[in-house]
C-alpha cells in the first residue's frame, strides 16, 4: 500500500474517534514527504504507532488546529525513539514491547 494512502485512511479512522473541533482536517506537505521517506521496516505498524501517537498527544494538549504540523510528527518520532531506545536497557525492554504494541522494531 501507499504511504500517503495508507497516512490518509489513518487520519480518517483516528479522526471518528475525537469531536470535530479536535479533528485533523489538513496535513502539512512537508509531515507527507517526512513520513514518504521514512523506512518502515515494520510493514506500517511503527507508521500506525506514530501517528496514534502524535494523534493522541495532540487531543491531549487539546490542539484544536486543523493541521497536522511537521514539528508534531517530529516530537512524535522523538518519542518513538526514546521508546526504541529504552528497550535496550535491561528492566525496561518488557515495557517498551508492552507499549509499542508487542512486535514493534527489530
Amino acid at each position: 500500500m501507499d504511504i500517503a494512502v495508507f497516512v490518509n485512511a489513518q487520519m480518517r479512522k483516528l479522526n471518528r474517534s475525537v469531536v470535530e473541533d479536535h479533528r485533523i482536517r489538513r496535513i502539512d506537505a512537508h509531515v507527507m514527504r517526512l513520513l514518504c521517506e521514512l523506512p518502515w521496516p515494520d510493514n506500517y505498524r511503527g507508521l500506525q504507532g506514530l501517528l496514534t501517537d502524535v494523534f493522541e498527544e495532540r487531543n491531549r494538549a487539546g490542539i484544536q488546529h486543523p493541521d497536522l504540523t511537521f514539528n508534531m510528527v517530529v516530537e512524535g518520532l522523538r518519542r518513538l525513539e526514546t521508546l526504541l531506545a529504552a528497550r535496550n536497557i535491561p528492566g525496561l525492554r518488557h515495557e517498551s514491547a508492552r507499549v509499542m504494541g508487542g512486535g514493534g522494531w527489530h
